[in-house]
């Protein structure tokens, strides 16, 4: 009877250690498919949000057709709020703001600091061309997000500069632009507004890549 009993005990004890042993199994298998999910959609999110270029770039053309307030000033509502999230360019009131927008745009949308200095466009020409905080490429190699300077009389200087939308094609490069003018009429380098435009290579100075 002992005998009966104990190996009764024993088959339920194997049976039991076999539940256990094939529900942690089951479970292992089940954490190791959520992990591969988690990274599939974190993946997939950092695929979505895209590279810092990506955010800037995108942060200014969802305020295309922004314009100063009141007209000519350099000023308006967008930029006091820039200003205010960059106290270092605090004194940017009533100034051209071409390089500023790009400043603002990689600081808020990107949480990247590009150098004050981007706001005065000879500076990144110099930087690009000495590796210094930028990389000089071929527009045609141009990413969404790098800095291209224009110069409107090549070879005398640095104008104006907006954010890349992507390489030149067929002697163009697009961009989005802070301080312009929507079309070629008006100023190009003070046209009051946040504007994507279409421009011929012949007038870039450099197209600068953030480090």
């Amino acid at each position: 009877m002992a005998d009966s009993l104990l190996a009764r005990w024993r088959g339920i004890r194997n049976r039991r250690r076999k539940r256990v042993a094939a529900h942690r199994k089951a479970v292992a298998k089940l954490n190791a498919s959520i992990a591969k999910l988690n990274l599939t959609i974190k993946r997939r999110e950092g695929k979505l949000a895209g590279g810092p270029g990506e955010k800037a770039a995108r942060y200014l053309l969802e305020r295309a057709g922004q314009t100063e307030s009141p007209p000519g000033s350099n000023d308006a509502p967008f930029l006091a709020a820039w200003r205010k999230m960059i106290p270092s360019l605090a004194w940017m009131k009533g100034q051209p703001w071409c390089g500023f927008a790009c400043r603002a745009a990689y600081h808020i949308a990107a949480g990247v600091e590009l150098p004050d200095g981007v706001v005065y466009t000879p500076n990144i020409v110099a930087w690009a061309k000495a590796g210094t905080h930028f990389k000089a490429v071929p527009a045609t190699q141009a990413k969404i997000g790098d800095l291209v300077v224009f110069d409107w009389n090549p070879g005398s200087g640095a104008d104006h500069v907006g954010l890349a939308l992507g390489p030149a094609v067929g002697g163009l490069i697009p961009t989005i632009e802070g301080n312009t003018s929507p079309s070629n009429a008006g100023s190009q380098s003070n046209g009051g507004g946040i504007f994507k435009r279409s421009r011929p290579v012949g007038l870039i100075a450099v197209v600068a890549r953030p480090k």
